[in-house]
């Protein structure tokens, strides 16, 4: 199998395309192959305009968000009216808007967040982290089973 081969199943890569207007993803960043470290997604990730994080835990739960706004690492609140987080439930799409007058993400040189509530790669490691914040509404045990160990994290444009 190629390594840079997405671990989503082509169901779940078309809910996520038709949520996004039948766009066409391309893989930029797989962290089993490019490294959990913020530099290995930034180098890729940077400039590339609109992208869909795509993350696997131990537990089978495959989720992630999506932004419309480039990741440039300029230290800088990001709003982005079309900002969601997403997780699969049994081959259902669960997806969570940013709320309203909020921030969408942090844009810094670390691995992506979401709202500055959701890291994922936290702190270089395969980990997803989750604090407390106002930018999404979610319950974690519904978006990723309260699993933080991520087996895999995947960026698209």
């Amino acid at each position: 199998m190629d390594s840079l081969t997405s671990k989503f199943t082509e169901g779940e890569r078309e809910q996520l395309c038709d949520l996004l207007g039948n766009v066409e993803l391309t893989l930029l960043y797989k962290a089993s192959v490019h490294g959990y470290k913020a530099s290995a997604f930034h180098q890729r990730c940077d400039r590339q305009g609109p992208t869909l994080l795509v993350a696997f835990n131990r537990s089978g739960y495959i989720f992630g968000g999506y932004t419309s706004v480039d990741y440039t690492q300029k230290c800088r609140q990001i709003t982005d009216k079309k900002a969601f987080l997403f997780s699969f439930e049994d081959e259902t799409l669960l997806c969570i808007k940013v709320k309203s007058g909020h921030n969408a993400r942090f844009d810094d040189n670390k691995g992506p967040n979401f709202g500055q509530q959701l890291y994922f790669c936290y702190n270089n490691q395969p980990v997803v982290y989750h604090q407390r914040g106002n930018a999404f509404v979610f319950d974690a045990e519904t978006l990723y089973g309260n699993d933080t160990e991520l087996i895999e994290c995947e960026v698209y444009k």
